[in-house]
């Protein structure tokens, strides 16, 4: 830890958490990669598209914090800023989380029966009617700890909360491997709990790393928990709609495409989680210099803040491209390494969409994290719905006629249509530049 502590001081901040998002991105997303065909091979075709729609539910149960993990996030850097002691707000902290977590996961498990049919409704095997239950549970409590990650982000220590993502990451993807390479029997409930249990641990520990305990009833602070809520409401609505928009692919999925038309938009969605994530380590990075420069309020910080949001977007769009010119010219020699020569279709123009759509996100997601730096939450609650609306019809209806194409092309216009241009113009008329 002195060593880290060492570093840190020499290197600036938000670089070093950035660096260390690359990296651990990288290993998680290079991981969930590399378990493609050995997932593929152990579960089969009709149980790993099973596989890939529960995870890719991970959006909707990461609402599971109410938004208090980006609240809290925001406050402790005002705190920061005004040389506060953070272990006072911290210590109101715990017996909200532990009241969440028993009213959120008795709610999910009154209803995962019925959605658990629901989302199986188009594949072909008899599926376990614990899986979703358990899977589920698991995901709410890591979601749920996951908020002392954003303890981490705001102290500009997110390197400690990559160490504990990844971590978690590699022991679940080492337990699969080890019953994989002992010919374990492997079902798709096992293989669930073994992907799951490591990463809600290692979410667990930070949380009563960081997080005062001893006054667990006595710091117990109705008032303040009004107020949190009154301000993390936002931002949970926002996330709520906002996967309308971004993770409503695998439910409408689901019921309208084959198991093996799931394997292949799941495969080129975890190829691009590997090239957004390297750009997403930096957008978690800025977050707090820039709520640290904008709470100045006057025209030399922001006109500095501004100047690191265009420049991170110019470096993120390049970045997106050379990616994907590099994985078209290497893509036949990427598949015939992981295995998946033959069971996958990934065509060429397919990954032109996806990189169309990457590269728009760059846009739109380094200007939002810039106005919820600042707090600037307003603008979300009516755009963010409205994107919904157009979104999961288009969705709807592009897939039915485009299959795999139009899943992307929703994506593509519903962003042309609203955020793309309302949100950095929002931002940019709501500061003091002049």
């Amino acid at each position: 830890m002195l060593n880290l502590t060492y570093w840190t001081r020499k290197i600036p901040g938000h670089l070093w958490v950035a660096s260390s998002g690359w990296i651990s991105r990288i290993i998680n997303a290079g991981i969930q990669i590399i378990s493609i065909p050995i997932l593929f091979k152990v579960l089969g075709l009709e149980e790993y598209a099973a596989f890939s729609i529960i995870i890719g539910l991970i959006a909707w149960f990461n609402l599971a914090d109410l938004g208090l993990g980006t609240t809290l996030q925001n406050m402790i850097s005002e705190y920061r800023v005004k040389n506060q002691d953070i272990q006072v707000l911290l210590s109101k902290i715990p017996a909200l989380i532990f009241f969440l977590l028993i009213i959120e996961c008795i709610l999910f498990v009154l209803i995962s029966s019925p959605l658990q049919r629901f989302l199986f409704a188009n594949l072909n095997f008899q599926a376990n009617i614990l899986i979703l239950p358990i899977a589920g549970v698991l995901y709410l409590i890591c979601a749920i700890f996951s908020v002392s990650y954003k303890y981490l982000f705001a102290q500009h220590q997110g390197y400690l909360a990559y160490f504990y993502q990844t971590l978690g990451n590699i022991i679940g993807f080492l337990l699969i491997l080890w019953l994989y390479f002992f010919k374990i029997k492997v079902t798709l409930l096992s293989s669930l709990v073994l992907w799951i249990l490591p990463q809600t641990i290692f979410a667990i520990v930070p949380f009563f790393l960081m997080t005062p305990m001893r006054d667990f009833f006595s710091s117990i602070d109705f008032i303040f928990y009004k107020r949190l809520l009154g301000q993390s409401w936002k931002f949970f609505f926002v996330m709520l709609t906002a996967n309308g928009v971004l993770a409503i692919d695998y439910i409408i999925i689901s019921h309208i495409l084959s198991a093996q038309d799931i394997i292949n938009y799941s495969t080129i969605n975890r190829i691009y989680a590997l090239i957004s994530f390297g750009y997403g380590a930096v957008l978690l990075a800025i977050w707090p210099v820039l709520a640290e420069k904008y709470m100045a309020n006057d025209v030399k910080s922001n006109l500095s803040a501004n100047k690191e949001i265009l420049t991170t977007i110019a470096g993120g769009i390049i970045y997106v491209m050379l990616a994907t010119l590099m994985f078209l010219l290497a893509k036949p020699l990427i598949l015939k390494i992981l295995g998946l020569s033959g069971k996958i279709e990934l065509s060429d123009y397919l990954v032109l969409l996806f990189c169309i759509y990457t590269c728009l996100r760059v846009w739109v997601d380094t200007h939002t994290v810039a106005l919820q730096s600042r707090g600037k939450m307003r603008l979300f609650i009516w755009t963010t719905p409205l994107q919904a609306i157009i979104t999961i019809p288009m969705m709807i209806i592009g897939v039915k006629m485009l299959g795999l194409y139009g899943v992307i092309w929703a994506l593509i216009l519903s962003f042309l249509f609203t955020s793309a241009w309302i949100v950095p113009l929002m931002h940019y008329r709501s500061l003091k530049i002049n």
